[in-house]
């Protein structure tokens, strides 16, 4: 049972967190344009790299303020396909002139990353990914609990009162675009329904804290889309104990049974089965959506 939450939590923990990361960085990276001054009404987003040959009917002849992320440029055009006159943006502003002023109809967005030149680019990416997670920690967290609660383990066993403590996450890049990524003191609290005639008085309950490294490559090939060229995350510690009656007797019966040369064989093959685990197949059909 703490073993099936446990691949459940692994992959969950290692795949939303790089995801939510990848989003975040996405999202940071980005020119804003906005219906009225002051940065009211609707807003319309460009990523580094992407231009609008033309805004829009909805949009045309009609951007009030622009925000640019730290590192971007945006630069407006009077008129569709970049012709007309030009005015380029590196910071928030909040009221544009006169004769700018709902008199944009296309724009180009860049960004470029700046690096200090005693910082290597591995230091800074893992910078930059270590506080978009601090920034995000209770975003993460509810996200995380939210695609745990009613996780079938088999048949007639979903957790439920789901609870989630993200540890301490270290990111580091290896080399090129290799990256480790570890998140140590990860806490999961949950109970488990039963298929049992008592109903949720026999639910077991647990507490689960464990370790986990995800080691990772990324790869952008002919400057398309950013993929994984490979993916895979380990629980490399866990522990798991009963948080009431079911659970402890439960955890109990495991102990035994470990103990045991048989049972000690059957936990340790399972545990090699359960907590190594390849998430680049689901993390790359998510940021095919992205």
């Amino acid at each position: 049972m703490g073993m099936g939450m446990v691949k459940a939590a692994g992959w969950r923990v290692a795949g939303a967190l790089l995801m939510l990361m990848l989003a975040s960085g996405v999202a940071q990276a980005t020119c804003s344009v906005f219906e009225h001054h002051h940065f009211g009404g609707w807003r319309l987003d460009l990523h580094g790299g992407s231009q609008w040959n033309y805004v829009g009917n909805r949009y045309n002849d009609k951007i009030s303020s622009i925000r640019v992320s730290r590192g971007c440029t945006f630069t407006a055009y009077e008129h569709r396909d970049f012709h007309g006159w030009s005015q380029t943006y590196r910071t928030d502003t909040p009221t544009l002139g006169r004769g700018i002023n709902d008199q944009i109809s296309s724009g180009r967005c860049t960004c470029e990353v700046v690096v200090a030149p005693s910082a290597s680019v591995g230091q800074l990416v893992s910078n930059v990914l270590n506080a978009v997670v601090h920034a995000n920690r209770g975003r993460f967290q509810a996200v995380l609990r939210q695609e745990l609660n009613g996780f079938q383990l088999s048949r007639g066993y979903n957790l439920r009162e789901v609870s989630v403590n993200l540890g301490t996450l270290d990111v580091r890049m290896t080399g090129g675009t290799s990256f480790t990524a570890t998140i140590n003191n990860n806490g999961i609290r949950a109970k488990s329904t039963t298929p049992t005639i008592f109903g949720s008085y026999a639910d077991p309950g647990f507490a689960v804290s464990f370790d986990l490294v995800v080691n990772g490559q990324m790869v952008r090939p002919g400057g398309g889309k950013m993929r994984m060229r490979s993916l895979n995350a380990q629980v490399t510690r866990i522990n798991v104990r009963g948080t009431n009656f079911p659970g402890t007797v439960i955890t109990a019966a495991v102990a035994i049974f470990q103990s045991t040369a048989a049972g000690g064989r059957m936990i340790q093959n399972a545990a090699q089965n359960a907590l190594w685990f390849d998430l680049t197949n689901r993390v790359n059909a998510e940021l095919a959506k992205l």
